[in-house]
């Protein structure tokens, strides 16, 4: 037998053995270049607010303020691997801040949708029982797995009025809280807007009351507050009629919404209706009597001045026609 055909039979010989190899090894189920890889369940939840694009999305994160006797909207989103969890039970527990007069700590549950949300929602408490921060989880026991989410907000007044002055309003504020009859009032008002990114729409109406309580001037001015901003508002010539009545009165300043509620608590400050009448800048026909117990201004004093140039005068005309009696 020659040397290549010894050769040629090893190579038959080998090429057979690698063949039974592989057979046996895919009868045994060994797959050398095969990997399978089973994927694990990722369940997620996260819960939310209305207050777009500050309503608490994301792990463990705030959202903007709201306002007494809003109502809030919560949200849950409960998802596997990032596919929505339809018909999952959510329970949202609500811890509101400490107050030794109203338990603000209460639970509400929702049913996720189709779309793997659940949606319940709450009317705030009035003020100021329910100032203060807010914390809302959101927890769910998916397939024996527990997750929870935690969003949080500020409960106070978003629009209020920091404060309120009489005055004349030229080229610069001049304050001042005494007027006369007939006299042009102008009144400054200071409001604050603290949410996040809101804007809202205010309605700023003052209104002078005489000392009965009676009203006797109004006039409203309505604005665009921007988001988290100060803004000072002027409400110009407010006429005090004459049949206001004199003595002490009030300037009442409230901030409204577009349905006429209330965006925060009214202001007052403490005005003086002088019983006089303005006429060309100059205060005239006071009564004397009423005027001793008021602090002097200049408005009064020129009042004062008037009223003492009259009754000199009378008096001098009386004591002539008296003189001209007596020589007849």
């Amino acid at each position: 037998m020659s040397k290549k055909h010894i050769s040629s039979m090893r190579k038959r010989t080998t090429q057979k053995s690698i063949c039974i190899l592989l057979i046996l090894a895919m009868l045994s189920g060994f797959q050398p270049f095969i990997q399978i890889v089973h994927a694990s369940n990722t369940f997620t939840i996260d819960v939310f607010t209305q207050k777009e694009p500050y309503d608490g999305k994301g792990s463990n994160q705030p959202c903007d303020v709201f306002a007494p006797r809003e109502t809030v909207f919560l949200y849950a989103l409960v998802s596997n691997n990032s596919m929505p969890v339809e018909n999952q039970e959510v329970i949202f527990d609500v811890y509101g801040p400490a107050n030794p007069s109203n338990n603000n700590t209460f639970s509400l549950t929702a049913l996720t949708n189709a779309s793997g949300i659940a949606v319940t929602s709450f009317v705030l408490p009035f003020a100021p029982q329910c100032f203060g921060v807010w914390n809302v989880y959101a927890r769910a026991n998916v397939s024996g797995t527990e997750v929870q989410d935690l969003t949080w907000f500020t409960v106070y007044w978003t629009v209020e009025i920091l404060s309120i002055e009489t005055g004349k309003l030229n080229s610069y504020w001049i304050k001042e809280s005494v007027f006369a009859k007939g006299e042009l009032v102008d009144v400054k008002v200071v409001l604050r807007n603290i949410a996040w990114i809101e804007e809202k729409n205010v309605t700023i109406r003052a209104t002078i009351y005489d000392s009965l309580k009676v009203p006797v001037a109004s006039s409203d001015r309505q604005f665009i507050m921007p988001a988290n901003s100060t803004e000072t508002v002027y409400i110009e010539d407010l006429l005090i009629p004459k049949w206001a009545f004199s003595c002490n009165g009030n300037a009442v300043v409230a901030a409204l919404t577009p349905e006429e509620g209330a965006h925060c608590p009214q202001k007052n400050q403490t005005t003086k209706i002088l019983p006089c009448y303005y006429v060309g800048g100059t205060n005239v026909s006071v009564n004397k009597d009423s005027i001793s117990s008021w602090t002097l201004t200049t408005t009064s004093l020129i009042a004062l001045i008037i009223i003492a140039n009259t009754a000199k005068k009378r008096w001098f005309k009386n004591s002539k026609s008296r003189n001209n009696d007596q020589k007849s």
